[in-house]
């Protein structure tokens, strides 16, 4: 079976008014589908499966440093709102050329994935040392931590249109182009 519990989902109303935000599981083995209470069944959509195959890609693609990876999952006419990438299948691929010379022994976990109909949202943690340029910016051999949250669309199995939120001031503050902040003083 499949990890247990994917996201929570809010689903019909068990009673009137009230709502049931039990985990979103996916089916048996036996193919039969989970049943609470003899209320309603939930089982993890062909849509669920799809957007989990497609992030888990993107790991792998980031774990195995390969920018061509992006041809099991990026659509060739990708959009990305990312304004440091370009659209397509290209942009991305150099996007990654570029990131893995900056981090060559760069690791990703996915720390949190949510799938809902063509959205999938992720949260992600990148570690690796900034051992190549990035951006003009020389390297420092200094360890870094950035976290990304992304959200893609999908259409016909593949990510489709892409938004992402970084935290690039923490980046540039581990790597020493920017000061650390004092909080509190």
């Amino acid at each position: 079976m499949n990890e247990a519990v994917l996201s929570r989902q809010r689903v019909e109303p068990v009673c009137d008014g009230e709502q049931d935000m039990r985990p979103l599981v996916p089916a048996p083995e036996d193919g039969e589908g989970l049943n609470y209470n003899n209320q309603r069944r939930i089982t993890m959509a062909d849509s669920q499966a799809d957007g989990r195959t497609l992030a888990e890609r993107y790991v792998t693609m980031m774990n195995q440093h390969d920018p061509d990876g992006v041809d099991s999952f990026v659509a060739v006419d990708y959009i990305n709102h990312n304004p440091l990438v370009g659209d397509g299948r290209e942009g991305n691929r150099i996007l990654w050329r570029a990131f893995f010379t900056a981090f060559p022994d760069v690791e990703v976990t996915m720390e949190d994935l949510m799938v809902a109909g063509d959205r999938v949202v992720g949260r992600f943690t990148y570690r690796g040392t900034h051992d190549g340029p990035l951006w003009g910016i020389p390297a420092t051999g200094n360890r870094i931590e950035m976290r990304s949250i992304d959200i893609w669309r999908t259409g016909n199995g593949e990510f489709v249109e892409h938004w992402d939120e970084l935290n690039l001031l923490d980046v540039f503050q581990q790597i020493g182009v920017i000061p650390a902040f004092e909080l509190g003083n």
